[in-house]
């Protein structure tokens, strides 16, 4: 919405976005959503995006570091996945994929349950 109160749509997709981040590097728009089969999508402009990861169970949380690496929390997994800039490999890079818990640890180690946002991430992945 602009300050005169204009709206406009800037994307629009066939499924429903849950969470929404911005690469503050260059400033492309993802979102994730968890209907089908779980995805993140980068968009490309308005009206085209690109799928850069799918089969994720209800991928939440987004957030980048400062070299542009993105973070999802898995919250079906119980797993925060990292995808590196340029070739969004995955990896996970903490809690145990598919087993809910509360344990601390060493983070591959740890368990966590029902993972929501990356807000907590925003203090070790910060600006």
């Amino acid at each position: 919405m602009t300050p005169q109160g204009v709206v406009s749509s800037y994307h629009s997709t066939s499924t429903e976005p849950w969470m929404v981040g911005v690469n503050k590097l260059n400033g492309e728009v993802f979102y994730s959503t968890c209907q089908g089969s779980g995805i993140v999508a980068r968009i490309i402009a308005p009206g085209q995006q690109e799928t850069i990861a799918s089969s994720l169970s209800f991928p939440a949380g987004l957030a980048f570091d400062k070299t542009g690496n993105l973070f999802v929390t898995g919250h079906g997994d119980q797993v925060i996945y990292k995808f590196a800039k340029d070739t969004w490999a995955k990896s996970i890079v903490a809690g145990t994929a598919g087993t809910p818990g509360y344990a601390n640890g060493p983070a591959l180690q740890a368990k966590f349950a029902s993972l929501g946002v990356l807000r907590w991430m925003a203090k070790i992945i910060s600006w």
